[in-house]
């Protein structure tokens, strides 16, 4: 079972553009002088003498429309390039379009642009004029709404004539596509995985004045204040000073991720569903653990298992889960954790930290994975990551002004209350439990998996 077949497009860089469509229109100037002259041929049945002048005008205004045609921009001498990043889900992100005059006139403009389903923007509209050969670049901002591929719409161009009477209207098709791809951009994960290891440092200190499992990292030189005890004899005899073992803690060799991609996880919160929404604490976490030397792997699933992202642990195998998770398509199938917990067991014979991403409505929707958790609890350690809605708190926390509002009310705190007793339930499995909003995710999940690799379960 691998990831979806899909093509992967490139996430940026122009392409060479396809044939434009040109056509030239009259403008704005051009008709209220069409509308002059017709009003001036009124004048013409009363005093029938202005006849020949009226004939010579229109005459005249044809040959400069005519003129003010040819003389106008010939085709491409505007070049028109996209240069568009990897943009991020739910943040705001730009792309550069840069206009080049290649002519040696300056051209009067007018640019059109929209985006593409799946990002959420104004509508562009920028007048310009580009003196002869001169490169301008516009920033374009959108919100990433989606994630996947989103082709972009071909880039409308107005190019006005000399005189003012006509205009060229060009669309520059190009194949470009902006990516939306999960997570974070490269600076804050590297900010994380600063913050990250000093909550790791903190809890290999604390857990060595515990007493605990440690293994054997790295050699350094004796500084003073050292334990004489860490000191290497033989090491520091064969590089003639004295060297210090360094150690940390004993780390689980290898993290699961499952991801429930059914139902349930796509119910909108803010314009992006919980799936989406989930895949930012999943990578950060997987971040985390990559940099702490764990092997980290990925499954998806909704009704049967179908992504399968074998454990590695290199940090560039965070690409890969971001590749995998930004094609992923959001599913309408319901959740069979049977089934996905079948799978992994099949696939995974040694004992990991399994941390399974999902949600449920009530008790009953629930209650089926019972079973299969508290056998897949038996061999390895579980973290069931359930994935709330804030919008459930909000109404708690609300008046209820009228009936329809303490009703609904009275339902969600029902639906709250078997939401407790469903994790109880799951914790007394000997399973860990985590129940957030997935805004508000990563810190506390960060947290919880530095305590269970404390705790040595």
């Amino acid at each position: 079972m691998a990831s979806p077949s899909r093509d992967k497009p490139p996430s940026s860089l122009p392409v060479s553009p396809k044939a434009q469509r040109r056509f030239i229109v009259p403008t704005r100037r051009f008709l209220r002088l069409t509308l002059a002259l017709l009003f001036l041929g009124l004048l013409v049945s009363v005093w029938p003498g202005l006849g020949v002048f009226w004939v010579l005008l229109a005459l005249l205004l044809l040959l400069l429309f005519l003129l003010d045609t040819l003389l106008g921009a010939k085709g491409g001498e505007i070049q028109i390039e996209r240069q568009i990043p990897l943009g991020h889900l739910g943040r705001l992100g730009t792309y550069n379009i840069s206009l080049h005059n290649t002519g040696d006139r300056p051209l009067r403009l007018c640019l059109h642009e929209i985006l593409p389903l799946g990002c959420e923007g104004d509508p562009l509209k920028q007048r310009l004029l580009l003196l002869p050969r001169q490169k301008v670049f516009l920033e374009r901002s959108y919100l990433g709404t989606k994630r996947g591929n989103h082709h972009l719409p071909p880039i409308g161009l107005r190019i006005e004539t000399l005189l003012g009477l006509a205009a060229y209207q060009e669309m520059h098709a190009k194949e470009d596509s902006l990516t939306v791809q999960p997570g974070r951009p490269s600076v804050e994960t590297s900010w994380l995985l600063i913050r990250a290891g000093e909550l790791t440092r903190d809890m290999d200190r604390s857990l060595l004045r515990r007493g605990g499992n440690w293994q054997f990292d790295s050699l350094r030189e004796y500084c003073v204040g050292d334990e004489p005890r860490k000191i290497d004899w033989k090491a520091s005899a064969r590089r003639h000073r004295p060297m210090i073992r360094t150690y940390k803690s004993e780390r689980n060799t290898q993290v699961l991720f499952l991801l429930d991609t059914g139902r349930l996880m796509g119910s909108l919160m803010n314009g992006i569903n919980k799936l989406d929404r989930s895949m930012t604490p999943l990578l950060d976490l997987a971040a985390v653990c990559l940099n702490e030397g764990e092997k980290v792997g990925l499954m998806a699933f909704d009704s049967q298992p179908y992504l399968w992202v074998p454990p590695k642990d290199r940090i560039s195998h965070l690409r890969r889960m971001i590749q995998a998770l930004t094609f992923l398509e959001t599913s309408h199938a319901p959740t069979s954790y049977f089934a996905a917990l079948s799978e992994l067991q099949a696939r995974t014979k040694k004992r990991s930290l399994i941390i399974l991403f999902s949600d449920f409505l009530d008790e009953i929707s629930v209650r089926e994975c019972f079973t299969s958790l508290a056998q897949l609890a038996k061999k390895h350690i579980v973290l069931f990551v359930a994935v709330n809605d804030p919008h459930m708190q909000k109404i708690m926390k609300e008046e209820a002004g009228d009936t329809a509002s303490l009703m609904e009310k009275a339902v969600t705190g029902q639906l709250l209350e078997e939401r407790r007793r469903v994790l109880a339930e799951i914790e007394r499995l000997n399973i860990f439990t985590l129940d957030m909003d997935p805004k508000h995710l990563t810190g506390p999940l960060i947290r919880k998996y530095l305590e269970i690799r404390s705790k040595r379960v």
